[in-house]
């Protein structure tokens, strides 16, 4: 639907009254029955509402998190969860 500015009356459309000079909201067959009282408005392109999303949310991008792992093999958990120092199967305790 594009806009037309109403001229030279008022128009009753839709069960609202639209007054000399008002905008208005018309299909092209509508504009043509009512082309004696209405003239385009130049540069409207009919245009679909934006959704919130895209109104009030900028195009940002997700940060990434990256989690680096540490791998001390001189260092193992036992079955309780506490870490022994592994000395490669050598009994030094004397």
């Amino acid at each position: 639907m594009a806009k037309y500015k109403v001229k030279h009356t008022s128009i009753l459309h839709n069960g609202k009254l639209y007054k000399e000079g008002s905008a208005i909201e018309l299909t092209e067959t509508q504009a043509k029955r009512l082309e004696d009282f209405v003239t385009l408005i130049p540069n409207q392109t009919p245009t679909k509402p934006k959704t919130e999303t895209q109104a009030t949310k900028p195009a940002t991008k997700p940060k990434s998190q990256t989690k680096t792992k540490t791998d001390d093999p001189s260092k193992d958990e036992d079955a309780d969860g506490k870490g022994s120092e592994q000395d490669g199967g050598v009994d030094n305790d004397k």
